[in-house]
């Protein structure tokens, strides 16, 4: 592997979990600076573990169109799942009360 496919497979991996993010974002907006900072560190890092079992899991051929599709897509869920996650927390603690 050369020093530029090097570079643009690094670039890839760092861009796609971003796109996801930002893609997110667009979709779910946050409702502070620090939630949108909180849920995009989240995305960011969900779609560099969530993404490789993603790819594996929709079956898609390897190239790297697919993984970065699965990378994007893998931090979405994870922007969604944060800013999900303390809704069913304080209905779970409303229902207890």
């Amino acid at each position: 592997m050369t020093t530029t496919e090097a570079v643009a497979a690094l670039a890839g991996k760092l861009l796609w979990p971003l796109a996801g993010s930002i893609l997110a974002l667009l979709v779910i907006p946050p409702k502070t600076r620090t939630e949108a900072a909180r849920r995009g560190l989240v995305a960011f890092i969900g779609g560099h573990i969530g993404g490789p079992p993603l790819h594996e899991w929709l079956e898609i051929s390897s190239s790297a169109e697919n993984s970065g599709f699965a990378l994007a897509l893998a931090a979405f869920i994870s922007w969604w799942v944060l800013g999900a996650l303390p809704k069913v927390v304080g209905r779970i603690k409303s229902k207890d009360e």
